[in-house]
């Protein structure tokens, strides 16, 4: 995602989401580091796989939909606040 314009993820993501240009439902499968691309319509809590590393080094995978939330609020706010995990361990 350093390389890709914000702009043009809206743009793939939605050629992806489209039965008009995506007749076949072809997947597109990619890893970010940016929570806005969770802001998409098209993207759904049970398409959001978090990545956790833990204390044995262990990569593990969570679907966002297995987080219970009162509302609908916002994926990037509660992320960035490190209520579903998956953030980096800063030290200092």
């Amino acid at each position: 995602n350093t390389h890709l314009h914000p702009l043009a993820f809206r743009y793939i993501s939605r050629l992806f989401c489209s039965s008009k240009s995506n007749p076949e439902n072809a997947q597109l499968i990619f890893t970010t580091h940016d929570p806005t691309v969770t802001e998409e319509d098209c993207i759904g809590r049970d398409q959001i796989w978090l990545v956790e590393k833990g204390d044995d080094l262990a990569s593990r995978l969570v679907p966002f939909s297995d987080y219970r939330t009162r509302d609908e609020r916002p994926f990037r706010r509660g992320y960035l606040q490190g209520r579903y995990g998956a953030v980096p361990r800063l030290a200092g």
